[in-house]
């Protein structure tokens, strides 16, 4: 795949200031201060939310009776965060709420959980929709008043259906931010109970909102600034307990939460481990938490440990493809590590790849491709599957075993008509002795609020005279120029003995990555965390 890099500013020679001044024009944000630091009044109207109002008639009501309540979690990030957010309110009015919350990754009510509802008087549903309407008849059956709080798409041919039996608040119901997250939403709901009861309890947990934002991948561009300032309140305001351990010494930012935090708890969902981050959230006692943690670590290492076993057999298959653009793999794991194991590959073959596992009628799992373009509209258009997610980071919901040819045949001619090229957006190219203390903390202030729509800096820098080391016992790759600075590329062992052989020949190495700084040791240096190490000049 050949790579190039679109620098959008050369910044050689500047400085730090007229660095981060240049960057700003050229990404279109006028009002710099603003987009850094967003305010309440970015928040839409809490009543802007349809149906918020009798959401929380039943909510104070049910209180007010001492009516019994539930709280059915999603299973992911956002879902956790949420389901979090609504059992710690209730408690704060006196409520010990149920809850539930699927294994795996299965989303919304099912079958199997209606039975732990008969004796609920009040079901609350966070950060999932069923499409299935007559789960909600049974629950409005059972005499169980149902609140859903949630952000994805609704089929409007089903939202009279669903207005029957539930009260669905929803950022996807005719609101100018579909983009707010399920946590989002849950904490808009919390603060317009403060609003109607004069309690102050809904910014305690800002910080789940933040989280789940962040881990949801929400939009975080100057279109969006009511998600810039849930994340930008909800890092200035940690008060989770799991959270603080899971981050370690970190800061609270996006990238804390991206690499630290969300990994955790995605770890146990893979390991069908879900009710172990809820119980970390849900925790207020040191060693509970910490208990809880160490399971969540366990998880992780088993998923890595799954990986491993399996990645000999993916070899294999790879081995077998090589003159393939794409590459096909199918795998057998009980696990939801298909995500994982998909850009592993990817970043290793630099090819499209499919990690599939059978299931009872077809084939699912994950898919990941570099330098195709929105290659989810490919695969959705070709009729033969059910797919969701990002344009090249996606999951496959099932491919039938009868179209499972047909639909390798039209992904093969595709990809064999182009040719794959990776465009590396690049804010700023700089020179080694461009970067200082002052330039890290400019760009760390930038980058705190940073995710989808808004990335991080990017910035590229060439290099000819370094040594080469490692971190983790050989698993990531050091770079060093200079006695302060140091380049890292995590998860790169495999090109240890290549960049030796650079170092010794004098080449020059394209470096592109984010800037910031951090111990190594007792010693403190600047760093690039790299997303691309290139030979050739580019």
């Amino acid at each position: 795949m050949n790579k190039e890099a679109s620098v959008k500013n050369d910044c050689r020679g500047l400085e730090p200031n007229e660095i981060i001044e240049k960057i700003m024009v050229s990404r279109n944000i006028k009002d710099v201060d603003h987009f850094i630091n967003p305010t309440e009044n970015d928040l839409l109207p809490l009543t802007d939310l349809l149906r918020i109002d009798e959401a929380t008639n039943i909510l104070l009501n049910g209180i007010k009776e001492n009516k019994r309540f539930c709280v059915y979690f999603d299973t992911d990030t956002d879902g956790i965060c949420s389901g979090t957010e609504m059992v710690r309110y209730l408690k704060d009015y006196g409520v010990d709420s149920q809850w539930i919350i699927n294994e795996g990754k299965k989303h919304g009510v099912t079958k199997e959980s209606l039975d732990s509802l008969k004796d609920i008087d009040i079901l609350i549903i966070v950060d999932s929709l069923n499409t299935d309407i007559d789960i909600y008849k049974k629950i409005y059956d059972m005499g169980v008043e149902t609140i859903v709080l949630d952000h994805h798409d609704i089929n409007k041919k089903l939202e009279s259906e669903y207005d029957k039996y539930i009260v669905l608040v929803s950022s996807n119901r005719n609101y100018k931010n579909n983009k707010l997250c399920g946590a989002g939403v849950v904490w808009k709901f919390l603060k317009y109970i403060d609003e109607l009861t004069g309690t102050i309890y809904a910014d305690k947990y800002v910080d789940l909102a933040a989280t789940g934002t962040i881990g949801d991948m929400m939009l975080l561009d100057s279109e969006h600034f009511e998600n810039r300032y849930i994340v930008s309140h909800g890092l200035d305001n940690l008060n989770n307990l799991a959270l603080k351990k899971m981050i370690g010494g970190y800061s609270f930012t996006s990238t804390s939460i991206s690499y630290s935090i969300a990994p955790l708890i995605n770890a146990a969902n893979r390991m069908n481990k879900n009710e172990y981050a809820v119980k970390a959230l849900l925790s207020d006692e040191n060693s509970e938490v910490l208990k809880y943690i160490k399971k969540l670590k366990k998880c992780k290492a088993d998923q890595n440990k799954e990986i491993d076993c399996l990645m000999p057999d993916i070899i294999k298959q790879v081995e077998k493809q090589e003159d393939k653009k794409f590459l096909n793999i199918i795998i057998d794991t009980d696990s939801g590590i298909t995500g994982l194991l998909a850009n592993k590959v990817l970043g290793i073959y630099q090819k499209p790849v499919f990690i599939l596992k059978k299931n009872l009628c077809g084939y699912s799992g994950s898919c990941r491709s570099n330098g195709y373009g929105n290659f989810l509209d490919f695969c959705i258009n070709t009729g033969l599957g059910q797919f969701g997610g990002h344009e090249e980071s996606f999951g496959i919901i099932d491919i039938p075993y009868e179209n499972y040819d047909l639909f390798i045949k039209k992904v093969e001619k595709e990809l064999n008509n182009l040719e794959l090229k990776k465009t590396l957006e690049v804010d700023a190219e700089l020179d080694m002795n461009d970067i200082n203390r002052e330039l890290i903390n400019n760009v760390k202030i930038f980058d705190k609020v940073s995710g989808q729509g808004s990335k991080q800096l990017t910035f590229k820098i060439k290099c000819n005279e370094f040594e080469v080391s490692n971190m983790s016992q050989g698993k990531h790759l050091v770079v060093k120029p200079c006695h302060d600075f140091m380049f890292i590329k995590w998860n790169c062992s495999n090109r240890f003995e290549e960049m030796e052989d650079h170092a010794l020949l004098g080449d020059e190495i394209t470096f592109i990555g984010s800037l910031t700084d951090g111990f190594i040791g007792k010693k403190h240096f600047n760093q690039m965390i790299c997303d691309e190490i290139i030979e050739e000049c580019i």
